[in-house]
């Protein structure tokens, strides 16, 4: 029975029906708790007793539910009203994309930007393991501003193991062998014969799909399904003078007969995409000017004409750019380089579950060669064959700079020597006989060229450092903060003459110079983390080179102009399990999910997020961990909750402010900090002043306290004292510092500061135990991670427990910001999961 205007479902207002179809009614409805309007499909009561539909119904709930990608229509809730099941997700306005194809084939740009936007989004699902095995046009929507969204997974098959033969390992769902699933025009022909199939028939239906909306043509057009379903199995579509070469190579690959032929994920389809649209991107030729007249727009002409050949030296047409997959297992690549003679690789990674390793290939043949390095990481590799490697990383001060035992070993093969210790980065002279490196020091950075001479420190970190050609300047990226990702390129010479070429970016890592020495390329974004290659000149001019639907991270450029690129998929998953739970649960929300802060009860987290989905910068985020939706509080970063847990304070964008959210009504305040660099920020417990991490202009950070009023800030530890995140507040009296290498409690009310013995000074804080005689502590080297209990009197450590993430291919830097209870029962966490893809890009300019 259809649903009134103003009936209540659960916490949701209904407004109107938006339309029926055979697996429920889909209404407008208001989220009276977060005040928005979402879209609500309710099951119609006499199919709740359909074991099939409900089947249906609910693995379209898990499927799309477990995804959290912009061209996936987000699911938000789950329930059921008077007996007949409901699902809530986001509410969209626009079209489908069968309405708009019924107008006649799409313009080619516009075709390639949602066949990008649709292949992003089955990578997504792919990754997660999920096969969508019912793409059409009536399944993707067109919202108002142009974003493909992919809609009803009810079809989805998810398969957290390999497909053998004609049946499934592991399923969620029963498939049957020859029972055919799917919609005819569309079907791949695995699918067509019923046979099981896996993600690489979303990659025909999608080969579809592109088909109709270049040449406004169905790729297998039949009056019944049979007539249909035989066009699939035995013939091929009309490709030529239909649509430009590249796209109808992208298609042809995406609709052969036998899955193993086609392109093989939907992460390639997106790059072949936009290498076709890069190569065929620029500005037509303007109309010629009226005869009229025609001596001045002539010498205008070329005067433009000579201005471009001096600012780009050559207005040749872009060379063709070519891409070659150069891995192809799951995991996280830590560094890649040329080998010397320019006709391979030489890289580290980590894949699947196994311990970093060095490997090698050649660009000419597949596969790849274990150099037998275990447990170790590229830092470089020299002109005569000398390879840098890091043992034994962990992370120090700075997450995104793990440092390590610097050793160096032949390329050629034999034993690694150690040289040095505490080194982040590292990178060959052209002679291969010196090394310039990153050290890790209590008071920040350290870059050395050559080795023991230092010429440049910064109380952040500094990464990514690469020595030009001529062996005279050192390019690297200079961060401000040691726990953000944000920094800028500088160039300093032998004698630590320093020259800032580029502005601030939000997130910025991998660099290298360009084959002439004239320019310093790298990867990051003005905001959120998404990578895009850019250029910067000696003279500070800055330009896009290429930008692609998946992060990028610049590894190495060869003498000839090649490019080592890493397409990476990062994702900060926050994780939770409470007292009662058998498992873990994961509340993440967007892509960059950074647990800071836990009620003591367990019952809500606070967290920001800073990745692509925060799209201008940092947001955050309080979510009750009963799996509620979670609630944007405002701008910030690192946020931390107050010990009465009413209120949310957090540093602003900017840094030189601090903001306090109310959790629930109240106005927001600001409190002014200038002539601050603020990293982390919080509450006292009496709620009248707040305690910040930051350092002022040309002073080293340490602990202040100031009133919620305003006034002057007040020193309570002294300098070269960092925060410790997330557990800086302990017991509600101490603010918890690192300085020396040891972790320190200063009184908040003033004291004398007190070590804290049994910690080392590789763990973390996190959380105080009930009886306040303790302190959990973890480390964020150790994987799986083990949480001890120590008593703060003796110094004696408890193992309490121990956590180990279900997947662990590509978990960078392990488990960290770990909160506990204080009874030791119910835990959150954060951990960061890349998974990278390393590709040789030739014509790159």
């Amino acid at each position: 029975m259809p649903l009134a205007a103003g009936t209540r479902v659960g916490p949701y207002e209904i407004i109107a029906s938006i339309g029926a179809g055979g697996m429920g009614e889909v209404y407008r409805a208001r989220d009276t708790r977060l005040n928005r309007d979402v879209a609500i499909k309710v099951l119609p009561e006499s199919f709740a007793d359909d074991a099939e539909r409900l089947r249906r119904f609910q693995l379209e709930a898990q499927s799309a539910g477990a995804l959290n990608h912009p061209n996936i229509l987000a699911i938000h809730d789950i329930g059921t009203f008077e007996h007949a099941p409901y699902l809530v997700s986001e509410l969209l306005e626009g079209e489908s994309l069968r309405d708009r194809l019924r107008r006649g084939k799409l313009p080619l740009n516009k075709a390639a930007d949602y066949a990008r936007q649709i292949a992003s989004g089955l990578a997504a699902a792919h990754s997660k393991g999920i096969t969508h095995r019912d793409i059409k046009p009536e399944n993707l929507f067109v919202t108002k501003d142009g974003r493909i969204k992919i809609l009803d997974f009810g079809l989805a098959k998810y398969s957290g193991e390999k497909v053998a033969g004609n049946e499934l390992t592991h399923t969620v769902t029963s498939t049957t062998p020859g029972l055919v699933m799917g919609t005819a025009a569309y079907m791949s022909p695995e699918q067509a014969r019923g046979q099981v199939v896996d993600h690489r028939s979303d990659i025909f239906s999608f080969g579809c799909v592109f088909y109709e909306m270049l040449t406004g043509e169905r790729a297998f057009p039949g009056d019944t399904p049979a007539d249909i379903t035989s066009a699939i199995l035995n013939k091929d579509p009309e490709l030529t003078g239909k649509m430009p070469p590249g796209y109808a190579r992208i298609v042809q690959h995406c609709l052969e007969k036998s899955p193993d032929e086609r392109l093989q994920s939907a992460r390639d389809i997106v790059f072949a995409i936009d290498g076709v649209t890069q190569q065929d991107s620029g500005a037509q030729p303007a109309a010629p000017p009226a005869r009229r007249n025609w001596l001045p727009w002539s010498i205008a002409a070329l005067a433009i004409l000579a201005a471009a050949v001096f600012a780009y030296r050559d207005l040749r047409p872009q060379p063709e750019r070519k891409f070659q997959r150069l891995t192809f297992r799951r995991g996280k690549i830590q560094a890649a380089r040329f080998t010397p003679d320019g006709n391979g690789v030489v890289y580290s990674a980590t894949w699947e579950d196994e311990p970093s390793d060095l490997f090698t290939s050649r660009f000419e043949s597949p596969g790849a060669r274990a150099l037998g390095f275990a447990g170790s990481e590229l830092r470089g590799i020299s002109s005569t064959g000398e390879i840098a490697l890091a043992q034994r990383t962990r992370i120090g001060y700075a997450p995104f700079a793990p440092i390590g035992l610097l050793a160096r070993a032949p390329f050629a093969g034999g034993a690694a020597r150690a040289v040095d210790d505490n080194i982040a980065f590292a990178d060959w002279s052209p002679s291969g006989n010196e090394l310039t490196i990153i050290r890790e020091t209590d008071q920040g950075s350290h870059l050395e060229f050559p080795a023991g001479k230092v010429i440049y420190t910064n109380e952040g970190y500094i990464s990514e450092p690469r020595l030009s050609h001529d062996g005279t300047r050192v390019a690297f990226l200079d961060h401000s903060l040691t726990n953000d990702s944000r920094g800028s390129v500088v160039v300093v010479d032998r004698n630590g003459s320093k020259k800032v070429l580029s502005t601030e970016y939000a997130s910025i890592q991998g660099l290298a110079w360009a084959p002439s020495d004239n320019e310093v390329w790298f990867t990051g974004s003005k905001s959120g983390a998404k990578g895009e290659l850019h250029a910067v000149s000696m003279s500070g001019r800055d330009r896009l080179i290429y930008s692609a639907p998946v992060s990028l991270l610049l590894q190495d450029i060869s003498r000839d102009g090649r490019v080592l690129l890493t397409n990476t998929q990062q994702r900060t998953k926050l994780m939770f399990r409470g007292a009662s739970d058998d498992h873990e649960r994961e509340l993440s929300w967007l892509d960059w999910s950074l647990l800071n802060s836990m009620s003591r009860d367990g019952k809500l987290v606070v967290f920001g997020e800073s990745g692509e989905g925060a799209v201008n910068g940092g947001i955050v985020f309080a979510r009750e961990t009963n799996g509620a939706p979670a609630v944007l509080l405002g701008p910030g970063g690192f946020p931390s909750l107050s010990p009465d847990g009413q209120s949310v304070v957090t540093p602003s964008l900017a840094g030189n402010s601090i903001i306090v959210y109310p959790i629930g009504p109240g106005p927001t305040k600001t409190i002014a900090v200038p002539g601050f660099t603020i990293g982390l920020a919080g509450l006292v417990p009496d709620g009248k002043r707040v305690w910040f991490n930051g350092n002022e202009s040309s002073h080293a950070p340490r602990y202040y306290v100031m009133n919620v009023d305003g006034g002057s800030p007040k020193p309570i530890t002294p300098e070269g004292t960092r925060g410790s995140p997330p557990g800086a507040v302990l017991n509600g009296k101490y603010l918890v510092g690192r300085s020396g290498g040891r972790s320190i409690l200063y009184p908040i009310d003033g004291g004398s500061p007190v070590p804290l013995q049994g910690v080392s000074d590789q763990e973390r804080i996190a959380g105080w135990s009930d009886d306040g005689q303790g302190v959990f502590v973890y480390s964020r080297n150790e994987f799986p991670a083990r949480i001890r209990r120590v008593d703060l009197k003796t110094g004696k450590q408890q193992l309490i427990r121990e956590i180990v993430p279900t997947d662990r291919a590509g978990i960078n830097f392990g488990v960290d910001f770990v909160q506990i209870t204080g009874d030791g029962k119910t835990y959150a966490y954060s951990l960061l999961q890349q998974l990278d893809e390393l590709q040789l890009v030739e014509g790159l300019k």
